[in-house]
């Protein structure tokens, strides 16, 4: 089952794109290259939404996309908003599982409450 909630963006996002809960009470994009944009809230657009207007973000359940790779674990990326697999993260970067593919076009969001910095 998806759950979804609404929520204020702090900058223009795009269906798809993942974003953490700041401090300002708006959703901004995350970045596994700092800390503080893969700790706390966690959270896909599921819609383009404009800066400073609120729109729905999913919190978990099936989400259909394209480009994934069925079995995969999937984790917020150094890639500002995007998710990767595990193995391309580098030391130093800050690792937030998110979910895994069902398919190359089904990912199952079940976003992890922890994060560690890979050694």
């Amino acid at each position: 089952m998806k759950f979804l909630k609404t929520y204020t963006a702090g900058e223009d996002v795009a269906n798809g794109e993942w974003c953490y809960y700041k401090s300002d009470s708006k959703m901004w994009g995350t970045d596994a290259d700092v800390a503080a944009t893969v700790t706390g809230l966690i959270a896909l657009a599921t819609a383009t939404i404009a800066a400073d207007d609120t729109g729905a973000f999913q919190l978990s359940g099936d989400y259909t996309t394209s480009g994934l790779t069925a079995g995969t674990e999937y984790f917020l990326s150094t890639t500002k908003f995007g998710i990767c697999a595990v193995g391309t993260l580098a030391t130093g970067d800050f690792a937030r599982y998110v979910g895994t593919a069902t398919a190359t076009t089904n990912l199952r969001i079940d976003i992890s409450p922890d994060w560690f910095e890979v050694a």
